[in-house]
């Protein structure tokens, strides 16, 4: 029974969310409602408000699914590679992968007038997933939260920028960019 409950929890909280980005690419995100997305889901309002305090706090809650898919695929680059530049940043691609994915919400979400919370939480999920990869990187301590910073700062401006602009660059042709850049600001900031 409980399982059972778990299935339906997330299937209306996923059917919300993806009413959610569908509406966000057809109206912006400015001109959505929490009616419109509940009528989109054919879910009730209280189902919404039961997982939701409003259209934010929807969007805002696929960064968490995002950040626990980011955590899980380096968990897993870490298993797999054992060249340190390989495993280093490894969640760039999958972040990258996400952000093409869901390119006309992102775009949707930068144009619009509330795009400073969206903004800055996906900035949040890009520190953290730096900061934890690289907690095992034997860095100055002078120097460790400024690589963070700085190389969050750097894909962060990367995503923004490969989704605005014409560039007809593919995942793969981005991450290579962001990695030839990074891996060796890796190295040039590793303590002795």
């Amino acid at each position: 029974m409980n399982n059972e409950m778990d299935r339906r929890i997330a299937h209306s909280r996923q059917s919300l969310r993806d009413a959610l980005f569908l509406l966000i690419q057809e109206r912006g995100f400015d001109h959505v409602t929490v009616q419109h997305v509940i009528d989109r889901a054919g879910v009730g309002r209280a189902t919404f408000y039961a997982h939701f305090e409003n259209k934010e706090d929807l969007l805002l809650s696929g960064f968490d699914t995002l950040m626990a898919e980011i955590s899980h695929y380096q968990r897993d680059a870490t298993r797999l590679y054992q060249d340190v530049d390989a495993t280093m940043l490894a969640f760039s691609r999958h972040l990258l992968e996400h952000a093409h994915q869901h390119r006309g919400v992102f775009l949707a979400i930068l144009g619009s007038r509330s795009a400073s919370a969206m903004q800055a939480r996906l900035h949040e999920v890009i520190t953290q997933s730096v900061r934890q990869d690289l907690q095992g990187a034997i860095l100055a301590p002078t120097l460790f939260e400024a690589a963070i910073q700085a190389l969050a700062g750097a894909l962060f401006g990367l995503i923004v920028w490969w989704l605005q602009s014409d560039e007809s660059l593919d995942v793969a042709e981005v991450n290579a960019l962001f990695r030839a850049m990074a891996v060796p600001a890796m190295h040039s900031v590793r303590g002795p």
